[in-house]
């Protein structure tokens, strides 16, 4: 085929079909009844097979013996049924595209029916498939749905639309978990709308008058769960409330304050125990990403029941002391975010590249058999890899440009395989200014960040930190060395594109997952996982918080321009330096109401003039007539469609709660997080970078600044 025929090679982005050859693997099967009822339906159809071929066969002969003819020796009926079981073995080895399943696996047990978490994620589940208003975006077309339950004891739910009723079946044996239905368990949620919502009612109503213990297994209800979607593929959605105690991939209460912040502290974030690490590695060779909510009172282990989520291409959902009132909208929220965005599964990547370059890291959420492809059982347009390629080889040409092509094979979620290529040209040079000009400080910064958290269960957290500060002190020390020599030798010189690297550095030091002091493992591991998996914008958004003073807007701030685009106010350093407590901050949603701030503020945004009578439990900004309230309302809505999800709006008063430490923690540019302010954080960096450069008078560098 001529090169011009070829789009995939010819368009930036291009997404065609992908042919029969390029279908996935059929994985083997278990002993589901589903497994069964396929396995008898294959078996019947090769018997139908061969009755037809050996009656062909008897008619074609005596038909021509009839007339006179010598009979043809054709294939004999041997010959069919060989043919045709070969065929049937081809076809048995590849599973036939079909739109995504997915499976709701929700913890029933006594405490998570009495804090409102099984109420609230079955409206939660409601409302993403059937929306609230006509033009709600809800489920995709051809996807199915079925419903497992657990606590001690694992149940699955007939939904079948022949049913007058939901039924529930309950498999005994936790070690040997299997679907026991034949029909009934993944069903397609408009046919079996009034079953699906009969059992979203009964449910939170059941378990509470009938409680299935205190304890749950987590662990045998995602292999319940995976033997539905095994032959299938799609996604399941774990909503759990505690530590799994009981069956396969219990666990126990293993956090010990007394590691904290010493080299026994990294084993926190590796897996306990080893079947859940298997777990999400059959789930995703089979096809399936894993979404896990969690709704701790204690510790939950995150770091083990997280893995089937990272593994897979999914994502972790952290809600600590859940309360319906303060938490209800952003669960909901996240739901159905799971539910109605674009995502695909069975999903393959493969980067290529021009010679003399390769692929030689990658880091993110995801499995990885082989040094060249990456496997997702799900992903979605949230979800981002980082991947380092490295020069090797022959001399890049500076005036020929050099390739890289991102493949993608995938199932879309209406159930067609297909490919994705991303195609990406660009310049290559050996003059290392042009390296430090060009250079792409968000692509930089969200990659050193990647492969810092990915280091955490095998690394001291004090030696990861030490890491950043020494990788990001060398690529300003080369750029001092190379590119300025001729600057007086105490003057901090730092290139444009990078200037804000070591802002960002010092973000990372003071980010949740990184950061000195005493924090629990659980918040740990979540943010981990948060950074592995999240997009650069995000990511920039979670080192650096956007802060703005919402007491002094202009009138047209909130509102669009002439150019049709929302006009924002300037944005504050974040530091308490400027900011003044007669005046209210947001703080990506956190509304931070100073201790003189004027009550026709309060007034305007929560019809109240007295910040004492402020309900902090309340998490959306009332729609109130007033020009403050329109602009901050909007100025969210805007900053939501930025990150990707719903703000949760958080009020904090100054010297009256809790969580203005949480703020405070936010204002990286200040001194907290066990680190130093930005100031002295530069100062100590640009010591460090003089001593070096001291040092290194008259040796040989060598550029390798990852």
């Amino acid at each position: 085929m001529d090169h011009q025929d070829r789009p995939e090679l010819l368009h930036g982005t291009v997404d065609f079909p992908a042919p029969k050859s390029y279908w996935s693997l059929q994985p083997p099967p278990t002993g589901s009844l589903l497994d069964s009822a396929m396995d008898s339906s294959a078996a019947n159809l090769s018997s139908a097979t061969d009755a037809l071929s050996s009656t062909a066969a008897d008619l074609l002969g005596g038909l021509q013996q009839s007339l006179g003819q010598t009979p043809t020796r054709g294939p004999s009926p041997a010959d069919y049924k060989e043919r045709e079981n070969q065929r049937k073995r081809e076809e048995q080895r590849l599973r036939r595209p079909q739109p995504m399943g997915r499976v709701f696996v929700l913890d029933v047990c006594n405490g998570s029916v009495q804090r409102g978490v099984v109420r609230e994620v079955c409206e939660g589940i409601r409302k993403a498939l059937y929306g609230v208003g006509e033009d709600d975006e809800t489920i995709g077309k051809g996807e199915r749905i079925a419903i497992v339950t657990v606590a001690e004891t694992v149940g699955f739910w007939n939904l079948s639309p022949s049913l007058s009723s939901p039924s529930l079946m309950v498999v005994p044996d936790l070690d040997d978990m299997f679907v026991p239905l034949t029909q009934g368990f993944l069903v397609d949620p408009t046919d079996s709308r009034t079953n699906i919502e009969a059992l979203l009612d009964l449910l939170p109503e059941m378990m509470s008058r009938q409680p299935d213990g205190n304890r749950v297994a987590a662990g045998a209800a995602i292999r319940g769960a995976l033997s539905g979607l095994r032959m299938v593929g799609g996604q399941i959605t774990l909503f759990l409330s505690q530590l799994p105690t009981v069956g396969p991939g219990k666990l126990t209460a293993r956090d010990d304050p007394t590691t904290y912040n010493t080299d026994k502290e990294k084993a926190l974030f590796a897996t306990a125990d080893p079947f859940w690490r298997t777990t999400a590695e059959e789930l995703a060779e089979c096809g399936v990403g894993a979404n896990v909510f969690l709704f701790p009172e204690q510790y939950t282990d995150v770091a083990s029941v997280g893995t089937i989520s990272v593994v897979t291409g999914g994502e972790t959902f952290f809600h600590p002391k859940f309360q319906p009132v303060r938490d209800r909208d952003t669960l909901h929220d996240e739901i159905k975010r799971t539910i109605t965005r674009e995502t695909v599964y069975n999903a393959t990547v493969r980067i290529r590249c021009s010679n003399g370059l390769r692929a030689a890291e990658h880091v993110g959420g995801f499995y990885q058999r082989s040094l060249t492809d990456l496997e997702f059982g799900t992903i979605d347009d949230a979800k981002a890899f980082g991947a380092v390629l490295r020069h090797e080889g022959q001399r890049l040409d500076d005036r020929q440009p050099a390739y890289v092509q991102v493949a993608v094979l995938y199932t879309s979620s209406d159930g067609h395989r297909r490919v994705r290529c991303l195609n990406l040209s660009f310049g290559t040079t050996s003059l290392i200014g042009n390296v430090f000009r060009f250079a792409d400080l968000d692509a930089a910064a969200t990659l050193l960040v990647k492969e810092a958290v990915t280091q955490m269960p095998s690394k001291p957290l004090r030696g990861i930190r030490r890491s950043l500060q020494d990788k990001t002190n060398r690529m300003l020390l080369m750029y001092r060395k190379h590119c300025a020599p001729a600057v007086q030798q105490g003057q901090l010189i730092l290139p444009e594109g990078l200037k804000l690297l070591p802002l960002y550095t010092l973000c990372m030091l003071k980010s949740k997952p990184l950061k000195g002091g005493n924090v629990t493992s659980d918040v740990r591991a979540h943010y981990m996982r948060v950074f592995r998996s999240a997009g650069v914008t995000p990511i920039m958004s979670l080192l650096y918080p956007r802060l703005l003073a919402i007491h002094d807007l202009a009138e047209d701030v909130g509102f669009p321009g002439a150019n049709g685009r929302l006009k924002l106010p300037r944005f504050m350093r974040a530091s308490y330096g400027w900011m003044v407590a007669e005046g209210a901050n947001g703080e990506t949603a956190m509304i931070w109401l100073g201790g003189a701030v004027s009550p026709q503020i309060v007034d305007d945004l929560w019809s109240t003039d007295n910040v004492e009578e402020l309900d902090v439990r309340m998490t959306r900004l009332p729609k109130l007539p007033t020009l403050l309230s329109t602009q901050v309302r909007n100025i969210l809505t805007h900053l939501e469609r930025v990150i990707g999800h719903s703000m949760p709006v958080i009020i904090v008063r100054q010297n009256m709660d809790g969580m203005e430490i949480e703020f405070a923690n936010q204002l990286v540019e200040d001194s907290n997080n066990d680190a130093l302010s930005y100031t002295d954080y530069l100062m100590t960096a640009h010591k460090a970078i003089t001593n070096d450069l001291s040092g290194s008078a008259g040796k040989t560098d060598t550029w390798r600044p990852w």
